[in-house]
């Protein structure tokens, strides 16, 4: 379990990293764009989705070990030179913001942490992961872009950019038994978001989209809590529909407006 954890949070600081250096240059190329607006969650989610791209470009030359590792790093402390004071100001509003949360709700967020993380160290059930996902991302850690590779299996074609970082932070190259902690982290990340909804109706925001929100958790959570030890693609593709539906009707909400507590500072929300 410690293992997981450790991993779940080098995971966290590198996305966090990443997701606020993607929206500072997105915030030059759209002059006028008010990203410091964006949902902390949206930014670590930015951070995946970028280093899954750049996991994709070097996946065609090496293998996803210990060298992709050392490359992703090097640029996060790249990033980290640039934005230092705003990424520290970044972590130390969100723990804030975080301890600042009702009690109630961070005690259920707290629940949820230990049953996703003991879920997460099971052992992987789905049949897909013995089928092809656990061979699919083999070959990216131990190889690059091998071509006619459906040949040997058609599966192995299907080419999924959630291998990628699975295989990014499956640490392979440490000899240990493969472990695939991001659907857990991404499943934590999705329930903070739900709970902060309920917060939110707590403190008397009845908007639609909180309710919808606050109903997202244990839905999530009842259905994908046997594939959280598995790469399986199923749960980013299912949550990121849901999330960008509720941001969407966020944002359709008359005079709606991203709360204070969805800001950039906030650092799991």
């Amino acid at each position: 379990m410690l293992s997981i954890i450790i991993i779940w949070f080098y995971i966290l600081a590198i996305c966090l990293i990443y997701g606020y250096g993607s929206a500072a240059l997105l915030r030059i190329i759209l002059k006028g764009a008010d990203y410091d607006r964006l949902p902390c969650s949206l930014i670590i989610i930015l951070g995946l989705c970028l280093i899954s791209a750049i996991a994709g470009y070097l996946s065609l030359f090496i293998k996803i070990g210990l060298t992709a590792n050392i490359i992703i790093i090097f640029g996060a402390l790249l990033i980290t030179a640039v934005y230092y004071h705003e990424i520290i100001n970044l972590v130390r509003l969100g723990f804030q913001r975080l301890f600042a949360i009702n009690k109630c709700i961070l005690i259920l967020y707290l629940l949820s942490f230990l049953f996703i993380l003991i879920k997460s160290t099971e052992t992987p059930s789905s049949f897909d992961t013995g089928l092809y996902h656990a061979q699919a991302i083999r070959w990216i850690e131990e190889y690059p872009v091998v071509p006619g590779l459906g040949n040997l299996h058609a599966r192995l074609a299907f080419n999924s950019a959630w291998f990628l970082p699975n295989a990014l932070f499956g640490f392979s190259f440490l000899k240990l038994q493969p472990c695939h902690a991001v659907n857990g982290l991404f499943l934590l990340i999705i329930v903070f978001i739900s709970l902060t909804g309920l917060y939110n109706l707590i403190k008397g925001q009845g908007n639609f989209s909180n309710i919808l929100r606050s109903c997202i958790c244990i839905p999530a959570i009842f259905v994908f809590k046997d594939n959280l030890s598995s790469p399986t693609p199923d749960i980013p593709a299912a949550l990121l529909i849901c999330l960008t539906f509720i941001y969407y009707l966020q944002l359709q909400e008359k005079d709606a407006e991203i709360p204070p507590e969805f800001s950039l500072s906030t650092l799991l929300s």
